[in-house]
């Protein structure tokens, strides 16, 4: 009786703030929260799309999570460890519009403290689209991961940290039903930045993407893209790079042993849900002679396209982009080009000429800045070596690797508040050519 009571109490609560969501079910939301810019990351210009919210990093094995959610068991808690008892309370929503609402699905949550499972508990949901766990003992804070299965989709969520004063937690899920049609998926924004070492031209892409409609998409057919492959493996997002690209390391929302670089293009096998979601990538570009290459590969639509390079005397001639104000950035100078509205196959590169001897004063800023960053890196690299075998067989030092992860935090530095400008070509710039 005291178990009936108390289910019926956590869902009652949990439908009263669940029910002002109910209206809108049917209709999955692509608007997602406001990513805090890695540091690094120059300002956005004034009026600007705000980056949405970056996916959590997962334990190994894990595909991506839902963007937004913090990473599963992550930093060290303050919060002392005393043993309590937890309770999670899971609704499960159809954002299909039409089909039939969630029951008796599989639920699978597993508690993690410090990035390992203490505990796992399996269920299944209620007549109501609800699942229950109650009264687990733990011995300390900790998170739970919750994957509830669907039309053999995975579809996940965090709680956030759980604790002898935060015991209690709801987890909210929309799932949907699934398509083989491609749903056209779209880059809201993409943005490019590069940065100058020893090794060549370092290049870091943050790329937000948007799938529309209200069913997950399972692919295409992945043998139309790779040889050699399970004849039911399917393939969602394909993003080509630079073929000029070397060392790719894969970053947020690209990690998994179901996403693999194939030549010059990652191909990712996981199922694709509607909304918006972030990934991002870095590659080595080689110089030669001072000269470099960067091709910009359009497979979809793109909203907005930013890029960033030092400002180091040398002469970039674009195709496809325009060109902004060079500015003073931290400690250097940086140059912005922009494009807007670029359609699919579209044509865009930076040629550059004259690019200075990097065995100097630049190579000391990614290497020493890269702090933390080089030990995800490493562990980032390790993951990719089997995916990426034929996109690194010229495999450079250690060092040089971590400097291409750690871009995304040494690039670049930008004073709090500084804005961008972006206005049309710069005629009277000798150091940047449009040829767009």
């Amino acid at each position: 009786m005291l178990r009936s009571i108390t289910k019926l109490m956590m869902l009652t609560a949990m439908l009263a703030m669940l029910l002002p969501l109910t209206a809108s079910a049917a209709t999955p939301a692509t608007s997602q929260p406001a990513m805090a810019l890695p540091q690094g990351h120059p300002q956005l210009p004034a009026g600007h799309p705000q980056m949405p919210a970056s996916n959590a990093a997962v334990p190994s094995g894990h595909p991506q999570m839902p963007a937004g959610h913090p990473v599963v068991g992550g930093e060290q808690s303050s919060v002392p460890a005393v043993p309590f008892s937890a309770s999670i309370a899971i609704k499960a929503t159809q954002g299909t519009q039409d089909a039939k609402a969630p029951a008796g699905n599989a639920v699978r949550v597993e508690f993690y403290v410090q990035n390992k499972i203490v505990k796992t508990i399996n269920g299944k949901l209620d007549e109501h689209g609800v699942h229950i766990v109650e009264k687990v003992q733990l011995d300390g804070p900790a998170q739970a991961l919750v994957t509830l299965t669907h039309a053999h989709v995975p579809y996940r969520a965090m709680t956030q940290m759980m604790s002898a004063k935060q015991p209690d937690q709801m987890v909210r899920l929309n799932i949907f039903e699934t398509t083989t049609q491609n749903p056209g998926w779209q880059m809201n924004m993409r943005h490019i930045m590069v940065q100058r070492i020893p090794q060549g031209l370092v290049v870091k892409e943050m790329i937000s993407i948007t799938t529309p409609g209200d069913r997950t998409w399972l692919g295409s057919p992945m043998s139309e893209l790779i040889d050699n492959v399970p004849a039911d493996a399917r393939a969602t997002l394909v993003i080509p790079i630079s073929n000029t690209a070397s060392e790719i390391v894969l970053g947020k929302g690209l990690k998994g042993d179901q996403i693999k670089v194939v030549g010059h293009r990652i191909v990712d096998g996981l199922p694709l849900l509607p909304g918006t979601i972030q990934v991002q990538v870095s590659y080595l570009i080689p110089v030669i002679e001072g000269k470099a290459l960067i091709q910009i590969i359009v497979p979809t639509d793109i909203k907005h396209l930013m890029v960033f390079t030092p400002d180091d005397g040398s002469t970039i001639t674009v195709h496809g982009l325009k060109v902004g104000e060079s500015m003073k950035a931290g400690p250097q100078m940086v140059r912005m080009f922009s494009a807007s509205k670029i359609v699919a196959g579209q044509k865009i590169s930076l040629d550059f000429v004259g690019l200075p001897d990097a065995t100097q004063a630049n190579a000391a800023g990614p290497q020493s800045s890269a702090g933390d960053a080089c030990c995800d890196l490493e562990h980032d690299k390790q993951a990719n070596t089997d995916a990426t075998a034929d996109a690194t067989k010229a495999a450079k030092p250690d060092h040089t690797a971590k400097m291409i992860a750690g871009i995304g935090v040494g690039i670049l530095s930008v004073a709090v508040g500084m804005v961008f400008v972006v206005k049309g070509p710069q005629t009277g710039k000798p150091n940047n050519k449009n040829q767009g």
